[in-house]
């Protein structure tokens, strides 16, 4: 079985490193690579559980109604698969306002290309946008702990180029907007949607 050497990133729990380093042994790749992606996947997983927190939080306070937008599934068992990818991954109301967002995470980033991949998701925010509605993509930075928001513009910027979020020296300066995790008992941890739809409402 293939070793660390020193190679796991921190945040990464014991029962990661076993299925990583089985993975690593059954593909010949690189162990420190599979622990990096392994550990990308579990940040992900980890931002999304708190955007639901947030999200219930608001549903109780009647401000907003967001739910995730899950692919299409085809098949049984062995044969499950994914046959038509979600347009988006979140949407719903917040104040009577029709929203959709895109979440992605990042760390120790400065600036923003999507997938090429992926650009469907570009091509759907940008329509909701057309059609009147606020749409944007919510990129968490984990070092920051906080949020871009990027829409408007940016939508049609991503389609073809890369967004510049910040600068890092020689002192951390903002690009676009950014908002911390709030540490209070009244307001959601992730309170991002009051700037959202005030600064993406067409």
């Amino acid at each position: 079985m293939p070793t660390l050497h020193g190679a796991v990133p921190p945040g990464v729990s014991g029962s990661v490193i076993r299925k990583a380093q089985r993975r690593a042994e059954d593909d010949g790749r690189d162990i420190g690579r599979v622990l990096q992606g392994a550990k990308a996947k579990q940040s992900g997983a980890n931002f999304e559980a708190e955007l639901e927190s947030t999200f219930t939080h608001l549903a109780l306070r009647k401000e907003a109604s967001i739910v995730k937008v899950e692919p299409k599934i085809a098949g049984w068992g062995s044969s499950l698969r994914v046959v038509r990818a979600g347009p988006f991954d979140y949407c719903g109301s917040y104040r009577g306002r029709a929203v959709a967002f895109d979440a992605k995470v990042e760390t120790g980033a400065t600036s923003y290309r999507h997938e090429r991949k992926k650009m469907h998701q570009i091509l759907a925010l940008r329509e909701f946008r057309d059609s009147g509605g606020v749409a944007f993509i919510l990129l968490h930075c984990r070092e920051l702990d906080g949020v871009w928001l990027l829409g408007n513009d940016d939508l049609d910027t991503l389609l073809r180029d890369t967004v510049k979020v910040c600068r890092r020296a020689p002192e951390l300066s903002h690009f676009r907007p950014f908002i911390p995790r709030l540490r209070t008992f009244d307001r959601p941890e992730w309170d991002f949607l009051p700037a959202a739809v005030k600064l993406f409402t067409p």
